[in-house]
């Protein structure tokens, strides 16, 4: 193939889009329940894509439409704490072909969600996880801004982080830490 004529993604070669989960995102997957890994890309001179991935044996690949695919696999109780890599591009499909950034996501298997920064303090088989956040602010910050800026905030990273776009996030109960003199304080 030709040299493409501009490395600008999403004009030649294509250019990921949300829910597209970020290069080296780490996925959670629970023994026999299918993971799903939506995929869309774009690109202003070629409408026809394909998918190219290398991952698990048992993963399917399903066309959404122009751009769109969806990634799925179900990992069996063998895999349980193992960690796999799944990692693709996208393809323009046209006569010359023109390929997206590689993208790899690491899926770790398991029926608990390991914790990173943020402790993970509960988790039901429903999928739902608790979690405590510390939250530092100059000024105080009122129940209504958490709920509609913070929270959005937050659940933006974990889509970024490679969580479903449909996750739902909810502020159960938050505690206000008044100190008169910062100073003074002690941890």
């Amino acid at each position: 193939d030709p040299a493409v004529p501009s490395c600008t993604e999403g004009l030649y070669r294509p250019k990921f889009l949300t829910p597209t989960p970020a290069n080296k995102a780490q996925l959670y997957a629970p023994v026999n329940q299918t993971l799903s890994i939506s995929v869309n890309a774009e690109a202003n001179v070629s409408t026809t894509f394909e998918l190219l991935f290398s991952g698990p044996h048992n993963i399917n690949k399903s066309s959404l439409g122009a751009g769109q695919f969806l990634l799925r696999w179900t990992p069996s109780q063998e895999e349980d704490g193992e960690s796999h890599p799944i990692c693709f591009v996208v393809q323009s499909n046209s006569t010359t072909k023109y390929q997206s950034e590689l993208r790899c996501v690491i899926v770790t298997v398991g029926n608990a969600v390991p914790s990173t920064t943020t402790p993970v303090t509960g988790v039901s088989k429903e999928g739902v996880v608790a979690m405590i956040i510390k939250i530092s602010s100059a000024s105080p910050l009122s129940e209504d801004f958490i709920r509609s800026t913070t929270i959005q905030q937050i659940k933006d990273e974990l889509v970024r982080k490679g969580l479903p776009s449909d996750i739902t996030l909810r502020l159960v109960r938050s505690v206000q830490l008044g100190l008169t003199n910062p100073a003074t304080r002690v941890n």
